[in-house]
């Protein structure tokens, strides 16, 4: 837009003006003016627009109108306090050296608006990408069939769309991945094939069970679902479902992924697959305890574990005996009240071996009754 400025001038008496000397200088000189023109002949009206600015590097200007030996001056630099301003269209200029200046212009209006800014500190960004529309936010894009009160986001980048930081206190240092202050943020997963990304990062080292990256809470009207067949829901629910990208959906089939665990941010690093047949696959090659009693292990696994005091009387003393062995080989881990986790795969893995263990000693027997003629 440039320079663009305009006006009307007029005597004490408030009789125009006319034919009067107007000329444009940079704020604060008074020579070398950037344009000049006259007031109209009857009106007193007069135009500058940037076509007749000669040179200029800061388009920040003075107006000059002559009346004889009267100058009267309108000054870039005038600061006023109006209690009220009506305005057809409002133009803002940066203040800087650019030439390019924002209108803020509004379209027909049907009834009476009012625009109420927020008590706030800082910046406030009305950026020509967004739209509101009623009760619709829109960012780089103006329609969303789909959505009546809500924020639409066009992204055309991997970076961050929807941004979360901490006010203060937060430093995680990870600044290729977010601001150091950005504790989320949800963006493309691919650019080429969409999907939906979403991130957290933390600050400190982990001290107890809620200090996750992400926490995903389903907080569900008492009672949650207690069924055990194809039917249940509970509190959080994860859905995998396929669409042949023509608008419509299927189930996953039974050798298909609904969901995978990756231990890292690599296209070889997943460590757990969940099937569309209830089968899940666990990555990582396990450990024999063929130097152990398994079977002896595994009688002290169900005394620790077991709710039932019965369980815990009648196995104490194989508790008391293998416990230790358990915790070593990681096949047992200790809680705080006394309870136990345990690894499915190394739990799996003493299974086996004491499978193997017995049948090799049924084996046995059943060689040396075979040798002394027993059938």
């Amino acid at each position: 837009m440039g320079i663009e400025l305009s006006g009307f001038a007029y005597d004490s008496a408030g009789a125009p003006l006319t034919s009067k000397a107007v000329k444009v200088y940079d704020k604060n000189t008074t020579a070398n003016a950037r344009a000049s023109t006259t007031t109209h002949g009857t009106t007193g009206a007069w135009t500058v627009s940037n076509a007749d600015v000669t040179v200029s590097s800061v388009y920040q200007m003075d107006v000059e109108i002559t009346d004889g030996d009267n100058k009267v001056r309108y000054k870039y630099d005038d600061e006023i306090m109006l209690q009220r301003v009506d305005v057809a269209d409002l133009v803002l200029r940066s203040g800087s050296a650019s030439q390019y200046v924002g209108g803020i212009a509004t379209t027909t209006l049907t009834a009476d608006r009012t625009w109420t800014f927020p008590n706030a500190t800082g910046d406030i960004l009305v950026s020509s990408g967004a739209k509101l529309d009623g009760t619709a936010m829109f960012i780089n894009e103006t329609t969303n069939a789909n959505m009546t009160t809500g924020i639409t986001i066009k992204g055309t980048t991997t970076n961050e769309h929807l941004s979360f930081k901490k006010a203060v206190g937060l430093a995680h240092g990870l600044t290729d991945y977010g601001e150091t202050d950005t504790y989320g943020y949800v963006t493309l997963s691919d650019l080429d094939k969409g999907g939906l990304k979403i991130v957290g990062i933390t600050d400190t080292a982990q001290a107890d069970s809620n200090d996750a990256g992400i926490v995903l809470q389903g907080m569900m009207r008492a009672t949650a679902d207690d069924s055990t067949n194809n039917t249940a829901m509970g509190c959080v629910s994860i859905v995998g479902i396929e669409h042949d990208g023509s608008n419509a959906i299927d189930d996953i089939g039974a050798q298909e992924n609904i969901l995978v665990l990756k231990k890292g941010i690599g296209t070889d690093d997943t460590t757990h697959i969940f099937e569309g047949n209830g089968d899940i696959l666990v990555d990582g090659a396990v450990s024999a305890f063929d130097d152990y009693d398994d079977v002896a292990l595994l009688t002290a696994w169900n005394g620790a574990v077991a709710n039932e005091n019965r369980y815990k009387e009648e196995f104490k003393e194989w508790v008391d005996e293998h416990l230790p062995t358990l915790e070593q080989l990681k096949i047992v881990h200790p809680n705080k009240n006394g309870s136990f986790h345990y690894s499915i795969k190394n739990l799996n893995s003493l299974m086996v071996g004491a499978i193997r263990q017995l049948s090799s000693k049924v084996n046995d027997l059943e060689t040396k009754l075979a040798l002394k003629g027993g059938s």
